[in-house]
């Protein structure tokens, strides 16, 4: 006849029975799967969500701040370029005909 083991000492844990069975009939231990204590994951998750969200806040700041410069700097350029095609009255500068040789000096 076989003899039960006694009953452990108080404070320790036991392993559970879906172990104590499958050892009685051959098969291989069950594993232990423990979950994360709830508090710990919800933290971890709420920081890591922020930090995506903090991320992504950055990439559209950056985003956003270079179209504004590309639009602004494009929109100075195109009033520039207006202003010079349809409103700039130019005056041509004559300048003295020298015959290569000769330099010309202003009098200022």
């Amino acid at each position: 006849m076989k003899q039960e083991a006694p009953p452990p000492p108080e404070g320790k844990k036991t392993e559970p029975m879906a172990n104590k069975l499958a050892d009685k009939h051959g098969a291989p231990p069950v594993p232990i799967i423990r979950q994360p204590a709830p508090d710990k994951t919800a933290a971890a998750n709420s920081a890591r969500k922020e930090k995506i969200a903090s991320k992504t806040n950055k990439k559209w700041m950056r985003l956003a701040t270079v179209f504004a410069y590309v639009f602004f700097v494009s929109l100075a350029a195109i009033i520039l370029a207006i202003y010079y095609s349809f409103f700039w009255v130019g005056t041509p500068q004559s300048f003295p005909q020298t015959n290569g040789n000769d330099t010309v000096f202003s009098s200022a």
